[in-house]
């Protein structure tokens, strides 16, 4: 393991301090698992826009799509526990 050195001003050193001895930690601990936390959500961010971007992409590509209002009933549906047929993609521009 490497050594990084964290400045940190004196009310959140003290706040870290705080909830790292409430739940029981190190404050080393406490922060180690922030940090893994904070990396984690950025690097699921970052795969969650790539994804975006290319189904994007795909979308522009084939000029097909689902209708939001379709695709908002249909998740709605879902999450309510109806069984519902999933909406098909129909074109939403004519193809160049």
């Amino acid at each position: 393991m490497t050594t990084t050195t964290l400045r940190l001003p004196p009310p959140l050193k003290s706040r870290i301090g705080k909830l790292a001895a409430a739940t029981g930690q190190s404050v080393h601990a406490f922060l180690l698992e922030a940090v893994e936390e904070k990396v984690r959500d950025a690097e699921t961010r970052a795969a969650l826009v790539r994804e975006a971007q290319r189904r994007f992409d795909e979308t522009m590509v084939s000029g097909r799509g689902i209708d939001w209002h379709e695709m908002r009933d249909y998740l709605t549906r879902r999450a309510r526990g109806e069984r519902v047929a999933k909406p098909k993609a129909r074109a939403w521009r004519k193809s160049s």
